[in-house]
C-alpha cells in the first residue's frame, strides 16, 4: 500500500499539490496552539547550553563559513562606523 501511494505521489502532480495544500492548511490551523510550546522548548534548550558547548557546536556546524561571517561583520561594522563619523 505504501509503495502504491509513493508511486502515485511520484506520478501525479495534482495529488502532490493537493496533499501539500491540505498539510499547509492543517499546520496553519495548529500553529497558534503549538507556538507557545515550541517557544518554551527552544528557550529551555538554549538555557541549557554552556559557552564551551555552544562555541564547539558553532565551529563544527558552520565551520569554514564562520571566518567569512567574521570578516563580513567586521567590514559592515567598519562601514557603518565610518559613515557615522562623517
Amino acid at each position: 500500500m505504501a509503495s502504491g501511494f509513493a508511486r502515485a505521489l511520484g506520478e501525479d502532480p495534482a495529488l502532490r499539490d493537493s496533499i501539500n495544500e491540505h498539510m499547509r492548511d492543517a499546520l496553519k490551523a495548529l500553529a497558534p496552539e503549538l507556538r507557545e510550546g515550541i517557544a518554551k522548548h527552544i528557550a529551555a534548550t538554549v538555557k541549557q547550553w554552556d559557552d564551551a558547548t555552544l562555541g564547539r557546536d558553532v565551529e563544527l556546524n558552520i565551520g569554514r563559513d564562520l571566518q567569512f561571517i567574521r570578516v563580513n561583520g567586521t567590514l559592515v561594522g567598519g562601514a557603518v562606523g565610518y559613515s557615522f563619523e562623517r
